[in-house]
């Protein structure tokens, strides 16, 4: 049964499960002056750290407190305040319950930091057999909005890092995540950089001008005007399949149905070249490599090679 003692802040220790990782300290510190004038004024949710409760946790103390499940900006105000003991409403839960309600939680906070949502859409589909389609369903957001969630884990660690410290915002993290390789993600974010680009937002003013140097810098043209290679063959590298199908190909992602749409407008409805880009340049060369290949061995049966 639930209870709301109050409980001593240095018996309370974080939960190892909380997907929150993102807190801005100007707010924090607004609501530690806040807490000294009037206190705590909603508790917070804890649970027992007992054996039976709390696994896999390399800590000298787990035995001993509270984890906490709700409130973790709550308590860090209250350990900014100086707070000696904070309300906290205490249940048992376990593990799986603790996970649930927090990633739950957390993906409705006004706040909520894109990359956190996403790795909370992550959790929600690893843990709950979820698909992206169904999260569309639970949530009411659109199909390329959560497509465009997911494809912000596909960032490397370089990017997603700057995302989370503020250097650049989620609109150029996704813009970068698409790209299919770090190494190329890497490249790709030196040259934002590089090009002094307008980031005092996050990139969000520079939007058009990063993905117009992506899309001339880090995607190849299908087009037969431009493609050597027979894209809609299916043999010419079997493990990729035909350029026509392929999940890589602008027009057949989710994630990149902005540069579609916005092709459409440009050509009245018509979609024209944005539709028909390749994202894996590796690939890109791979079938181009096998289309000369091929052209060669056509020429030396010939005699003419």
């Amino acid at each position: 049964m639930s209870q709301t003692p109050q409980i001593r802040v240095d018996h309370i220790h974080e939960s190892p499960f909380n997907p929150r990782r993102v807190f801005n300290e100007t707010r924090l510190q607004e609501l530690a002056t806040d807490i000294k004038q009037l206190g705590v004024l909603q508790p917070v949710l804890v649970r027992p750290r007992i054996p039976e409760l709390f696994h896999g946790i390399d800590d000298e103390n787990a035995v001993a407190g509270y984890e906490l499940v709700f409130g973790h900006r709550r308590y860090r105000a209250a350990v900014l305040a100086g707070l000696e003991t904070m309300p906290a409403m205490v249940q048992s839960l376990t593990d799986e319950q603790v996970k649930r309600m927090q990633l739950s939680e957390n993906l409705q906070r006004d706040d909520v930091h894109p990359i956190e949502e996403a790795e909370g859409f992550q959790a929600l589909m690893a843990e709950h057999g979820l698909s992206a389609d169904d999260l569309v369903a639970e949530t009411g957001k659109s199909r390329s909005y959560i497509y465009g969630r997911l494809k912000l884990l596909q960032a490397c660690k370089e990017v997603r890092d700057a995302c989370l410290a503020g250097e650049i915002g989620s609109e150029t993290a996704l813009l970068v995540a698409r790209i299919p390789t770090e190494k190329l993600q890497g490249k790709a974010l030196a040259r934002i950089k590089a090009k002094n680009m307008d980031m005092g937002d996050g990139g969000k003013k520079s939007y058009r001008d990063i993905q117009w140097l992506l899309r001339e810098e880090f995607t190849l043209n299908l087009t037969a005007k431009d493609c050597i290679f027979p894209f809609a063959d299916p043999d010419l590298l079997p493990s990729a399949g035909a350029c026509t199908t392929c999940p890589k190909r602008t027009e057949n992602a989710p994630e990149y149905q902005d540069m579609v749409q916005d092709s459409a407008r440009r050509w009245g409805g018509v979609v024209k070249g944005d539709a028909w880009l390749c994202t894996d340049p590796d690939c890109y060369q791979a079938k181009k490599t096998a289309h000369l290949k091929a052209e060669a061995q056509k020429l030396a049966a010939k005699g003419r090679w």
